[in-house]
């Protein structure tokens, strides 16, 4: 954890279809004004997840900043949205270089930074794995045609009260 006191979650339900709403309000036009393409695209946007959406946003600013800082004119970042058995699969695509295979690995742990000029070294995709695991959830990487994020979050009833 990178934190040494424990950080909890102010958990409340969201269906996928306003937490779509929202990272399109977040980012659709600050992307296209930079020539980058944005879309979201899912088949269940009546599910439910039962997430602390704070934290869930600054999962998904830090993937698509970390994608930005990598991409050229023409670039685009695509996010995908299934459902699998009990969970919803997000997949964050990009069209950039993607990450070497010999540090793909370590790409999420704390002050990693595969960018040389960085003077300061980051934390962003190690924060993500911590929230997203929080909740419950796996994250992992791997290249095809650009980096893929692709993480896993329990879905949930709608009926289910909130919870701290």
């Amino acid at each position: 954890m990178l934190n040494q006191e424990k950080i909890s979650l102010d958990l409340s339900l969201i269906q996928i279809k306003d937490l779509v709403n929202q990272l399109n309000d977040d980012y659709k036009i600050e992307l296209e004004n930079n020539n980058i393409t944005f879309t979201i695209t899912t088949k269940i946007p009546e599910v439910y997840l039962n997430v602390d959406i704070l934290k869930i946003k600054r999962v998904f600013s830090n993937m698509i900043s970390n994608s930005t800082r990598y991409l050229k004119n023409g670039g685009e970042i695509k996010i995908d949205i299934t459902q699998e058995d009990n969970n919803v699969k997000f997949i964050v695509r990009d069209n950039g270089p993607g990450v070497k295979e010999d540090i793909i690995s370590k790409i999420f742990d704390p002050l990693f930074t595969t960018d040389s000029s960085r003077k300061i070294s980051g934390l962003g995709l190690s924060i993500c794995k911590e929230f997203i695991e929080m909740h419950g959830g796996t994250l992992k990487a791997y290249n095809d045609e650009g980096l893929v994020l692709e993480f896993i979050l329990p879905k949930t009833k709608k009926n289910k009260e909130k919870n701290r």
